[in-house]
């Protein structure tokens, strides 16, 4: 008896102390609802994600277009140049100036110079010109 006057004691005291828990009554219509709205926002959020990264990787290939333009121009220029130089117009100028030819009915003519002038030989000349009526000229100068 004394057991059992000590367990109903108990109880109440628990039942008193006991944190309780609130009772949610929620239908199963909006619990359906709530878990849909998680699973759009979810998807919501990774379609942003993706639209940005797509954003930066468009940047990414509009710039790389633009220099893969540059160098095909520089390409086309390239290939120009090296048909010019592969021309035989090209390589008949370039013997002619570098190897000193002439054409039929030209002439050539050697000139020698007796000395060439070295402009390391000048030095620097630091000296003062003075002139008598420099009022006269500053005015001629400017006016």
């Amino acid at each position: 008896m004394k057991f059992a006057r000590l367990t109903f004691l108990l109880k109440r005291i628990t039942n008193k102390v006991a944190f309780k828990r609130p009772q949610f009554n929620v239908s199963p219509k909006l619990l359906v609802l709530g878990f849909i709205t998680l699973i759009l926002s979810l998807f919501l959020v990774q379609n942003i994600a993706n639209s940005l990264h797509d954003l930066g990787n468009y940047e990414i290939l509009s710039n790389e277009q633009a220099i893969l333009e540059e160098l095909q121009q520089e390409n086309e220029k390239l290939v120009r140049e090296k048909s010019y130089y592969q021309s035989p117009y090209y390589v008949r100028l370039y013997a002619r100036e570098s190897l000193n030819l002439v054409e039929e009915g030209q002439e050539l003519y050697r000139v020698e110079r007796s000395k060439t002038y070295d402009y390391d030989e000048i030095g620097d000349r630091m000296e003062g010109i003075d002139i008598l009526n420099n009022r006269y000229w500053w005015r001629e100068l400017i006016l």
